[in-house]
């Protein structure tokens, strides 16, 4: 039947993918469509093999089909794939400028926004361990949160990283955003609290190409009577 071939054509396509074969994987994906037209699976595909080739702009056009479609929110097998549209929106942005950044930006949180949605939908949360759904849940939240600092949204930015600080306080970069989220906003204290949660090694990797960092570590320094 027709949810057979699409799953079993999406699966052939997934592992073509991991092979490198996107050209392959392509035209697979392309064959589910002409059974399935709104096939969600087979446009995040399309849409990843077209950013894996090269070509963001025929990406772009697939993963905007992907994130207006109206999804069923009993089925929510599509927590990774709404990940996957965010990952890629926010790898785009990066090689974009003005209002082609902001918007890929913006979806990008939808996307991430959405993930977290059929992540939590009832139904699949009862049968997963609490400690790995927040994990998880902190992740997007920290997505969410570094799509907003990039946009220099620095309230909803820090709003997003509280949140999945509350959630999973280990989580990598977790600590430095929030450092810089309340230095930017005026919270100095809560800044330095922040920073000195910050792994060393962490601190030393991102100094180089966030030169904030240098100015709060000279702050946390003056103001503990540091050696600078």
């Amino acid at each position: 039947n027709k949810e057979f071939y699409c799953t079993l054509k999406n699966n052939q396509a997934e592992c073509l993918m991991k092979m490198g074969a996107f050209d392959r994987a392509l035209e697979l994906c392309r064959k589910t469509l002409e059974i399935d037209p709104n096939n969600f699976q087979s446009l995040v595909k399309i849409a990843q093999c077209h950013y894996f080739m090269g070509d963001s702009k025929e990406a772009v056009e697939y993963l905007l089909k992907a994130l207006k479609m109206h999804n069923d929110y009993q089925n929510n097998e599509y927590e990774s794939l709404f990940e996957t549209v965010g990952d890629i929106f926010t790898e785009i942005s990066e090689n974009q400028e003005d209002v082609d950044k902001r918007e890929s930006l913006y979806n990008s949180v939808l996307a991430y926004s959405k993930s977290f949605m059929f992540l939590n939908v009832t139904g699949k949360a009862e049968n997963r361990n609490f400690e790995d759904i927040q994990v998880q849940n902190a992740i997007r939240m920290l997505k969410i949160g570094r799509s907003y600092t990039i946009l220099g949204d620095y309230t909803s930015a820090l709003v997003n990283f509280q949140l999945a600080n509350y959630m999973h306080s280990e989580i990598p970069t977790l600590q430095l955003f929030l450092t810089i989220c309340y230095f930017r906003l005026g919270f100095t204290q809560e800044a330095f609290i922040h920073f000195e949660r910050i792994p060393t090694s962490e601190l030393e990797q991102f100094k180089s190409f966030m030169p904030e960092l240098s100015e709060i570590e000279k702050k946390y320094r003056e103001n503990n009577n540091l050696p600078i």
